[in-house]
């Protein structure tokens, strides 16, 4: 399929715009007023992206293959795409701060197709565009075309518009359909041609702001606690920063850090696992069929009036209750308590913090390191 594609792009003295389809680089013929072109055989289907060179020195060069060919088009308008929305694809945003709950929807059809890659838009809130033609509205935000959920980050819509060149911009609207926010920059440009695509990349719309709170899960101990803070606590600690309106609760490190079973085992940065939970924030009393409520209720009292946290005597007790809970008869149907429920649980609990009020952490995999015991 024959497509020309478009991109707008300033460059310096000396450097020129490629396009690479595969590992094919083609050189993009200037157009003038800041426009690089050129028809190219690009299939349904068929990855591509943008490159600047000076000579045989690559200046600028967008991720491999990011964009792929999924609309038959005789124009193809596209944006450099940039890395500085990177952020914006973390689980704090894809998970809790921009969350859609909701699938994607029907971009409709027509002779020009917006397609907007803009991972900030807030809640509840929907681009829509707006432009100086009758099918776009006449720059009236009230009449602005709604774009639909095209999976996260992307938002598409498609609307015949006349193939003549189309001023445009992209607003921000209410649930409701009133205006929250236009965007700011000069207007962007539809050129003229019978079916045309347009990928755009980002809004110029305020960045994102939010307050959060940074605290250690140990600090959260509550009247059930043992000793601690521990994964429970996270919950209502959680539903307190939402009432007052915090957008993100940030944690110390939770990783198990056990080693030599002293204080030593109290830093939360020299984690023994990446993917273990340290077991000083279990919630013992969790455990259904304990058979054990009034060794926990002592322990809890042993620990209620101190004004720290004494790490090895919290240890030593959470692991002398857990295994008691192991040794005692269930006082249930089954004979032995599941510990393994308890864990999923506190698992669960902290996968829910990190992702619905995310903590601002990304947890690499990598070897276990070696410990040599001098």
């Amino acid at each position: 399929m024959l497509t020309e594609l478009r991109i707008q792009f300033e460059t310096a003295f000396g450097q020129a715009l490629q396009v690479l389809v595969g590992d094919v680089a083609l050189d993009l013929e200037w157009l003038g007023d800041g426009w690089w072109g050129r028809v190219v055989d690009l299939p349904v289907g068929a990855g591509y992206h943008y490159r600047v060179v000076r000579d045989d020195e690559v200046i600028h060069e967008e991720q491999p293959s990011s964009r792929v060919v999924d609309h038959e088009a005789s124009l193809v308008v596209d944006r450099w795409r940039w890395t500085s929305g990177a952020p914006y694809a973390s689980a704090l945003f894809t998970k809790a701060l921009a969350a859609r709950h909701c699938g994607p929807g029907e971009p409709g059809a027509g002779s020009a197709s917006f397609f907007l890659t803009e991972p900030a838009v807030p809640a509840g809130a929907t681009p829509a565009v707006v432009g100086a033609s009758t099918a776009l509205g006449e720059w009236d935000p009230a009449e602005a075309i709604p774009m639909a959920s095209a999976g996260y980050p992307k938002w598409a819509t498609a609307v015949n518009v006349e193939p003549v060149d189309v001023e445009y911009k992209y607003v921000l609207l209410a649930a409701d359909g009133g205006l929250i926010e236009w965007e700011g920059g000069a207007n962007r440009v539809l050129p003229a041609g019978d079916t045309r695509v347009v990928n755009d990349d980002r809004m110029a719309i305020a960045p994102f702001r939010a307050a959060g709170v940074a605290v250690p899960v140990f600090s959260l101990r509550t009247d059930h606690a043992v000793g601690c803070g521990e994964f429970s606590d996270l919950k209502p600690f959680a539903d307190w920063a939402e009432s007052v309106g915090l957008a993100v609760v940030q944690l110390l490190p939770v990783n198990d850090t056990v080693l030599n079973h002293d204080w030593d085992d109290s830093y939360p940065y020299n984690p023994i696992s990446v993917h273990a939970l340290h077991p000083l924030y279990c919630n013992v009393d969790a455990i259904s069929g304990h058979g054990i409520s009034n060794e926990i209720s002592a322990a809890r009292a042993t620990f209620a009036a101190a004004a720290e946290v004494d790490y090895p005597a919290v240890m030593s007790t959470k692991m002398e209750t857990a295994s008691s809970c192991l040794q005692e008869p269930r006082t249930g149907p089954r004979e032995r308590p599941r510990l393994r429920g308890v864990c999923r649980s506190s698992l669960g609990v902290a996968r829910a913090l990190f992702g619905l009020v995310p903590a601002a952490r990304s947890v690499q995999r990598r070897r276990p390191r070696q410990v040599a015991r001098l």
